[in-house]
């Protein structure tokens, strides 16, 4: 999994063992602020606030 880098993303990358990679990407900053919140990743658009619904799939 790859991850733009809003605020509290590293965190959230280095609590699930996920490598972020923040050099070399282009374009926009991400709409979205992902945080985990009792075992649940909440999706979060920054803008306006809108919780995203985030489904688990595969094993």
């Amino acid at each position: 999994m790859v991850l733009i880098n809003p605020p509290g993303n590293r965190e959230f990358a280095d609590m699930n063992s996920i490598e972020l990679i923040t050099s070399g990407l282009q374009g926009r900053q991400s709409k979205y602020d992902l945080e985990m919140k009792e075992g649940e990743l909440v999706v979060t658009h920054i803008e306006t606030g809108e919780i995203i619904p985030a489904y688990k799939t595969g094993g």
